[in-house]
C-alpha cells in the first residue's frame, strides 16, 4: 500500500486531514513510535494529562489517506506490548 511514513503523511495531507501536523501532534502529545509496518500499520503513543505515562495505539493507514485506530485508543501500556499485538494481528493474514 504505502512504502514509508512520508507517503502516509502526504496522503493524509492531500485528503485535507491534519493528523500529522505539528500542532495536532503537540495537542495530543503524540509521537510516531515505529516506521511503517506491513505497508499500512504504525504505532503511535499519546500522553494524557491524567496519566503519568504514555499509552500506545496501533494505527492503520487507509488507502484513501485516513488514519484509523486498530483496537482501542491507548490500548497498550508499552511499545513492546503494542508491537506484540501488531505482530499477532499481521500474522493472521
Amino acid at each position: 500500500m504505502y512504502e514509508t511514513m512520508d507517503d502516509v503523511m502526504a496522503a493524509n495531507e492531500a485528503l485535507g486531514h491534519h493528523w500529522f501536523e505539528a500542532d495536532t501532534m503537540a495537542f495530543f502529545k503524540s509521537k510516531i513510535e515505529t516506521e511503517l509496518l506491513g505497508g499500512k500499520y504504525f504505532i503511535s503513543s499519546e500522553k494524557s494529562p491524567f496519566r503519568l505515562k504514555r499509552d500506545y495505539t496501533i494505527r492503520r493507514a487507509d488507502e484513501d489517506g485516513r488514519v484509523s485506530t486498530v483496537g482501542k485508543l491507548g490500548e497498550h501500556d508499552s511499545l513492546v506490548d503494542a508491537l506484540t499485538a501488531l505482530i499477532r494481528l499481521t500474522s493472521r493474514g
